[in-house]
């Protein structure tokens, strides 16, 4: 018999997550309700569907007169833990808890999880691959787009799970044993919803805290230097990893080549040259993702070499072409300032001579710190999305801007910026959905308008 047999279990949020959640719960025998605040008829689609599952599900929720029945409270990673549907459900004195944690309690398989500001997606597919080509039984989920409430009622049997962890599924969690974890980065994103830099650290380091006593923590070592980092890790075995010169880290960039630091002597896992992918970024990536290896028991030696084989994947710095000498650089998945700045330092080359497409919903972070990046090579921003004004302001004195009223507006006037040579590069620093669905609409209609520009040209020299 389920634990969750003939209890009454209130589900908030309806988006991927929510949804499984609500089925997950159905599943295991519980009466569920799905709460949602919006309205529309994309919801109301949802409702009719949930309703013939026996899902009850309210849409435009208020605060009800009765105090309904709840002895669970499920919460989606778009519903922050501040709202007032979060609040009321905290108020009955059920327990309210995240989808991540509901859901792994029913996922078979050891858990590895990756958070991080940036570079969290790449890990993620990385250890997948190198796992998979190793022969073991691999499901990649959570943040990276499958809830893991969806992987429990898939009923599949994995060896590892490798789970991606966003600052908003840790907000409400506060039991997800995992083997080990690793803490990529942590620089300023998603301050609108966290409100302090502090507060959204506290929630990457809450992930280290999870991880099972024998388990390992690897991060990023200058992490370490917070004292609320080295308080996170709670006496469990540390590998630390870092691509800066000179850094005491387990696993480092030395030589050009990926390597094992012991007792100050350098082992030599793979040359750089060997991998079809280059940037400091990417270097660390492959650091975690070894060190990630180390931690359950596969040696380093064994799992370097897969990273070989791996290709990062579409909508990060992804160069799409290059037609009368201007190169078109999608770089969609850069959701964040930092990320902006890694895609500059990548592909300026000291000239200004980048017509740079950027904006969307900002994350109340400090815009003006991508400007140093931003004088040695942009010659131009193209702005668009709700933050275009905002941008204009923060980055206008030192950076001409254009507010566009449209990505292919922004696209055709980056063209005629850099028309005599040079680099059009969609870094968008901010998140997408007030004009697309997600990063990867936004980067193929980028890739859409290079395809258009290249086949009209084609078609004017015939």
């Amino acid at each position: 018999m389920s634990d969750l047999e003939n209890k009454h279990i209130m589900v908030l949020g309806a988006g991927a997550s929510g949804l499984s959640a609500a089925r997950l719960a159905c599943r295991e025998g519980a009466s569920v309700c799905l709460a949602d605040t919006g309205c529309g008829s994309r919801l109301l689609d949802t409702q009719r569907q949930l309703s013939a599952e026996g899902i009850r599900m309210e849409t435009n929720w208020q605060p009800p007169a009765q105090h309904p029945e709840c002895d669970l409270c499920i919460v989606s990673p778009g519903v922050p833990d501040s709202s007032a549907m979060v609040n009321y459900f905290q108020g009955l004195g059920c327990p309210v808890i995240s989808e991540l944690e509901f859901g792994s309690r029913y996922c078979n398989g050891m858990k590895l999880a990756i958070t991080g500001t940036n570079g969290k997606t790449t890990v993620v597919e990385m250890l997948t691959h190198c796992l998979e080509t190793l022969g073991k039984s691999v499901r990649s989920c959570g943040n990276i787009g499958l809830p893991l409430s969806q992987v429990a009622l898939e009923k599949t049997n994995n060896d590892i799970l490798v789970v991606e962890v966003s600052s908003f599924q840790m907000e409400l969690t506060g039991h997800f044993p995992c083997q080990s974890a690793a803490l990529l980065n942590i620089t300023p994103d998603h301050l609108s919803r966290h409100g302090t830099m502090e507060n959204y650290r506290d929630m990457k380091l809450r992930l280290l805290r999870q991880v099972v006593p024998d388990g390992t923590c690897i991060v990023r070592s200058d992490i370490l230097r917070d004292s609320a980092a080295a308080d996170a890790l709670s006496g469990r075995k540390c590998l630390t990893f870092s691509s800066e010169a000179d850094a005491l880290a387990d696993y480092v960039v030395h030589d050009n080549a990926l390597c094992r630091r012991i007792d100050g002597n350098y082992i030599k896992l793979l040359p750089l040259s060997a991998l079809s992918y280059d940037g400091m970024h990417n270097y660390e990536n492959c650091l975690a993702v070894i060190a990630m290896g180390e931690s359950i028991g596969i040696p380093a030696a064994e799992l370097a070499p897969h990273l070989t084989t791996f290709h990062i994947g579409p909508h990060r710095m992804e160069i799409v072409g290059e037609h009368n000498n201007v190169r078109f650089v999608n770089d969609s998945k850069a959701t964040n300032l930092d990320a902006l700045v890694q895609s500059l330092r990548k592909f300026g080359n000291g000239s200004k001579d980048i017509a740079l497409i950027a904006g969307g919903l900002t994350k109340g972070c400090n815009l003006e710190a991508a400007l140093p990046a931003m004088n040695t090579c942009v010659k131009g921003a193209f702005l668009i999305g709700t933050s275009r004004d905002e941008l204009a302001t923060a980055w206008g004195r030192q950076i001409p801007c254009r507010r566009c009223d449209s990505l292919e507006d922004a696209f055709n006037q980056a063209v005629k910026c850099v028309e005599d040579g040079g680099t059009v590069l969609l870094s968008p620093g901010c998140a997408s959905q007030d004009m697309f669905k997600d990063y990867i609409e936004r980067g193929s209609r980028f890739v859409d308008l290079v395809n258009r520009l290249r086949n009209h040209n084609e078609q004017e020299r015939k």
